[in-house]
């Protein structure tokens, strides 16, 4: 739990990911219900997959506080909130993103804007 968590912190403080802690073909799932959403693979697609979501937003803000260990998966819940880059519209909505670590390196990142789909991709139930 402890990589997932330096991983968020470090994501937060700076926008940078930690290449230390994620495997080279990692694999980042937008949030099903995501416009076209896709799987972005290695750290060169995480990236870009990242910038191209922190750019629709013209103020950003992400909360991520509440890690649940899920044996090799880690849950991390939190919010997200800001004002769309296009509409101008203020938007505040939950964040969960579920990581699936194998050899101590994050091989799977998968966003969700469901808790309860979280939850289950997650392998918990609450």
């Amino acid at each position: 739990m402890e990589i997932v968590r330096n991983a968020v912190e470090r994501f937060k403080a700076s926008g940078e990911l930690s290449p230390e802690t994620a495997a080279t073909d990692v694999a980042w799932h937008d949030p099903p219900d995501f416009p076209d959403a896709k799987v972005h693979f290695g750290l060169e697609g995480v990236i870009e997959a990242l910038g191209a979501w922190a750019n629709a937003w013209s103020e950003w803000q992400i909360e991520l506080d509440d890690y649940v260990d899920a044996g090799e998966r880690v849950l991390v819940r939190g919010r997200q909130w800001g004002r769309g880059k296009d509409t101008g519209m203020r938007v505040e909505q939950p964040l969960c993103l579920v990581y699936l670590l194998r050899d101590a390196k994050v091989i799977e990142v998968r966003a969700f804007f469901d808790e309860q789909q979280a939850l289950e991709a997650a392998g918990l139930r609450e």
